[in-house]
């Protein structure tokens, strides 16, 4: 009896073992399905992030590339203001000169 006893305690066991392990199983695999899923949408979301990135990434290349035609135009300005002021500069000591030079020619005849 003893025997049988522990035959059916062994059966009774190993059968609430495979219910439980057929339980378990399925929670696993709704978990495992789950977190698929979750993964799934991070990798969406890591591409959506990337493409607006790389988006980003070329719009401010694009201004910098815009900035630098600027700063090109504006050196070529300064140096045309530059050489507008040297101009001017050297004209303007040219005439102080000559205004100069015609004061002293009139106070050397007034002053003789």
């Amino acid at each position: 009896m003893d025997l049988v006893d522990t035959v059916v305690n062994a059966l009774v066991v190993g059968a609430v073992g495979a219910f439980l392990a057929w339980l378990g199983k399925g929670k696993f695999e709704a978990i495992d399905a789950r977190f698929q899923a979750i993964d799934a949408r991070f990798e969406a979301l890591e591409a959506r992030f990337d493409a607006r990135f790389e988006a980003m990434e070329s719009r401010f290349q694009a201004m910098d590339a815009r900035f630098e035609g600027l700063e090109r135009r504006l050196d070529r300005l300064e140096d045309r203001l530059e050489d507008g002021l040297g101009s001017l500069r050297s004209e303007l000591t040219r005439r102080l000169d000559a205004l100069a030079g015609r004061l002293d020619a009139h106070i050397e005849r007034h002053a003789g």
